[in-house]
């Protein structure tokens, strides 16, 4: 998408500084881009606008919306690009302390049978 905006950016720059030159320097244009045939006296026939000229018009006119839409799209979409920062350690740990004023108590985290006493740990 990145390179798609570059290019059309790049396009609508030489676009419109070309259409500056039909319309101020060659006078193929007037300054609304409509062609404007300037054919000599006596000669028969219509006058047209040539290729490279009429491909200069269409980018002028398609390349800024090409532009404007990729870069709203890349303002909407999520970047990817960005690192995510790593955590280190477990979110919650395994067995959660409970404290009884002085002392803290752990919760049991292997059981040997239903029946057997489960160790505390020392203080």
């Amino acid at each position: 998408m990145r390179i798609v905006r570059w290019l059309s950016a790049a396009l609508w720059a030489g676009s419109w500084i070309l259409m500056v030159l039909e319309v101020f320097r060659w006078h193929h244009l007037t300054p609304t881009l409509q062609f404007r045939p300037d054919l000599p006296p006596g000669v028969h026939g219509v006058g047209h606008l040539g290729l490279p000229a009429q491909t200069a018009r269409a980018c002028a006119f398609v390349a800024p919306a090409i532009f404007l839409a990729t870069l709203a799209w890349s303002r909407t979409e999520p970047r990817t690009g960005i690192r995510q920062p790593i955590r280190s350690g477990r979110r919650f740990r395994l067995a959660p302390t409970f404290s009884c004023r002085r002392r803290s108590w752990t919760l049991p985290t292997r059981v040997t049978s239903p029946t057997s006493r489960v160790e505390e740990p020392p203080p």
